[in-house]
């Protein structure tokens, strides 16, 4: 029963930080120690229905439930509590990657390209500009749709790649991000159809790609593969932080925050080390 709780609680964290601009779904997933577990369940679902239904039953709750339910409530505390928000999440962060860190330890020195390649690509991101734009109608409208949904599912399933850059490049991010926030009202979830449909299909076929390339990544080239998922790691942790430190802060607010971020740390520590399934 406790691990069941924890797993769903971890699903709400992964499903918040879905939403935050910066912050990577997949790398909460990995730095929170179910990601190796979500890859198999999907890509090997049908070896073990029972155990891999309930694991995604589960896991996939939170993030649904934190995706559709929580999207006003993160939009108040981006809006109010800024900084102590980011600095929680990134205290996550860096509370997992030393757990990262173990999985490529004495590869460093002789692959580092395939440390700094997605280190300095994913740094490139910020100079990349995105304007948000009217989607496309009809057949064609749909068709791009279902790429973006496609894109999306990469920078889930691929750590330290944020979906919400992504969006917000690409110019899709007020108008899913708008859309999804509305589910849970019938009225809007039928007006928002024609976006939801084409994404969500777009969502699905790529999650079973992505799934599939990152499970034969990990299997024949597990060390490499861990080596770039700290890059894009600690990438992500100096944009974010780069990123929160722009504004003007009081020092009440820079002290609670700064507790945010050792508190993230330690819940960071403190999930990473309980088992799951």
């Amino acid at each position: 029963m406790k691990a069941t709780i924890i797993l769903f609680f971890k699903g709400i964290i992964i499903g918040i930080g879905k939403m935050l601009p910066g912050v990577s779904g997949g790398m909460l997933a990995i730095l929170l120690n179910v990601y190796e577990e979500s890859l198999n369940a999907i890509a090997h679902f049908f070896d073990h229905v029972r155990k891999y239904s309930t694991f995604l039953m589960i896991i996939g709750s939170g993030i649904g439930i934190a995706i559709v339910f929580s999207s006003k409530v993160i939009m108040t505390f981006l809006n109010h509590y800024y900084l102590p928000t980011m600095l929680l999440f990134i205290g996550l962060m860096i509370g997992g990657i030393p757990n990262v860190y173990k999985k490529v330890k004495g590869n460093m020195k002789n692959n580092l390209l395939f440390f700094l390649v997605p280190f300095i690509s994913l740094l490139m991101f910020p100079f990349l500009k995105g304007s948000n734009h009217e989607i496309a109608t009809g057949l064609w409208g749909s068709f791009l749709l279902g790429i973006i949904g496609f894109i999306d599912a990469g920078t889930m399933i691929i750590p330290g790649i944020s979906g919400t850059a992504i969006l917000m490049i690409l110019g899709y991010y007020e108008v899913i991000i708008g859309s999804v926030s509305k589910i849970s009202n019938l009225s809007s979830l039928i007006q928002n159809t024609p976006v939801l449909l084409p994404f969500g299909i777009g969502l699905g076929i790529g999650i079973l790609f992505f799934v599939k390339l990152m499970d034969f990544l990990l299997h024949k080239h597990e060390k490499i593969s861990y080596l770039m998922i700290l890059g894009f790691a600690c990438s992500s942790i100096l944009l974010l932080f780069m990123e929160t430190w722009r504004r003007n802060y009081t020092i009440k607010e820079i002290i609670i925050a700064l507790l945010c971020l050792l508190l993230g740390f330690i819940l960071s520590a403190i999930l990473e080390k309980i088992e799951t399934f």
